[in-house]
């Protein structure tokens, strides 16, 4: 067996795996199939024609030059994971769950001290989305990859900032 390592810069992983198979690759894995890979080898028959190897080499070439749009997807797609990876740390999917049942259980009871305690939660996750927002719109407005690769985020920035309210406290607080 031959192997051929080439750099993968497809906004789409899965589909340049695909098309190798398709040009002729008798196996293609990277470093994680579903993921961003940043490599990928292709295993090829030794004995695979010339016109097989040329085609495999034709379809990584198609994907080595990716787009600007493609490229902001990917950075987008990036940041998103950048921003639910810190807001999870802080307060994950069953966390804002709780609070968004307990800030409903406040307002029929009409208990303000919970609704502000709950709402400075809710404020501050909105700053960090803002934040995840006007960066995105910066990518799509950019108009070249310069420009794309030079819009940077640091989402741990919020962390003085953040309220540290936990569930319980919410729980316990009637008014």
């Amino acid at each position: 067996m031959l192997t051929r390592s080439y750099e993968n810069k497809a906004s789409n992983p899965g589909q340049l795996c695909d098309e190798l198979i398709a040009a002729g690759a008798t196996h293609v894995c990277g470093a994680s199939y579903n993921c961003m890979d940043v490599h990928t080898d292709v295993f090829i028959r030794d004995v695979t024609p010339q016109a097989e190897l040329d085609a495999i080499d034709a379809t990584v070439a198609s994907h080595v030059s990716p787009s600007l749009n493609e490229i902001k997807v990917l950075k987008i797609y990036v940041m998103r994971a950048a921003v639910q990876a810190y807001l999870f740390t802080r307060y994950d999917q069953g966390c804002q769950a709780s609070l968004n049942g307990y800030f409903i259980e406040a307002v029929l009871n009409d208990w303000t001290n919970r609704i502000a305690l709950i709402k400075s939660v809710l404020d501050w996750i909105n700053s960090v989305l803002s934040s995840y927002y006007t960066h995105k719109e910066n990518i799509n407005a950019a108009s070249d990859i310069a420009g794309v690769k030079a819009e940077t985020w640091d989402f741990y920035g919020f962390t003085a900032s953040d309220p540290a309210v936990s569930l319980q406290t919410v729980k316990e607080m009637t008014n």
